[in-house]
C-alpha cells in the first residue's frame, strides 16, 4: 500500500498510530482483523518494522547492530544480509560479521544504511514494514534496489510505503492519498491515474518526476 499526501496530511501521524505512538479517538485500527488496542504493545511492536529516512545505527560490529540480542544464528544473519543486497559488501569488510559499524553509520553510504534497515526487518520476520520516505535520500540505483529487496522479501506480507516521491509507489496494489487526516483518494495506481481531474493524477504530474504506464 502507497502512501500520500502534501505536507500536514497526517502520513506521519499514520505511521505513530500504527506503532500506537498516539491514540486513535475515532474509529480504529486492525491488522490482520485484530483492534491494535487489543495486542500488547510489545507484541504489537515486534510484528512491525519500520525503515525511516533515518537510520540508527550504533558503534560496534555488523552482528551487533542487526542481532543486538544474540538471537540469531550467523546462517540467520547471512540470509538477511543476502535477501538486502547486502552480503557481499558485508562479505568484503575485515571481520565480515563483526566488522566495524562507527556511530551512527557513518563508515556506511545512506544506500547501505537503508539496505540494513530492510536486513534487520527480515531477520525479524516482522509481519509488515513500514517504509517510511525511506528512500528520500538515496540514488535512484539504490532506491530501485530497496523497492525491489523489499517487495520481494515481503512478497506474501503487508508493506505500507510512505511516499517522499511519488513514483515509488506506483508498483503498489493500492494507493491511498490523504488529506488533512482523512482518505482523499483510494485504489489502484492504474484507477487513480485515470481520474483525470484526481488529486493524485494532479500530483503526479506536478511533481515531474515521470509518467505511469
Amino acid at each position: 500500500v502507497g502512501i500520500c499526501g502534501r505536507t500536514g496530511s497526517g502520513k506521519s501521524s499514520l505511521v505513530m498510530s500504527l506503532f500506537h505512538m498516539v491514540d486513535v479517538y475515532e474509529g480504529s485500527i486492525e491488522i490482520d482483523g485484530i483492534d491494535i488496542t487489543q495486542v500488547p504493545l510489545q507484541v504489537l511492536r515486534s510484528r512491525l518494522s519500520i525503515i525511516p529516512q533515518d537510520v540508527i545505527m550504533f558503534s560496534g560490529t555488523i552482528r551487533e547492530n542487526l542481532d543486538p540480542r544474540h538471537q540469531y544464528s550467523d546462517e540467520d544473519l547471512w540470509r538477511s544480509l543476502e535477501m538486502a543486497q547486502l552480503k557481499d559488501i558485508v562479505s568484503s569488510y575485515q571481520g565480515c560479521l563483526d566488522g566495524e559499524v562507527r556511530e551512527g553509520g557513518e563508515n556506511l553510504s545512506a544506500g547501505e544504511r537503508q539496505l540494513f534497515c530492510l536486513a534487520r526487518a527480515i531477520l525479524h520476520d516482522a509481519a509488515c514494514l513500514i517504509m517510511d520516505e525511506a528512500t528520500s535520500s538515496v540514488d535512484p540505483g539504490t532506491e530501485k534496489a530497496l523497492l525491489a529487496a523489499a517487495a520481494k522479501a515481503f512478497a506474501n506480507k503487508t508493506v505500507i510505503t510512505i511516499a517522499h516521491r511519488l513514483p515509488t509507489i506506483l508498483e503498489c496494489d493500492r494507493i491511498v492519498v490523504l488529506d488533512e487526516g482523512r482518505i482523499d483518494e483510494d485504489g489502484s495506481p492504474a484507477e487513480l491515474m485515470n481520474k483525470s481531474m484526481g488529486v493524485f493524477s494532479s500530483m503526479l504530474k506536478a511533481s515531474n518526476e515521470g509518467a505511469f504506464s
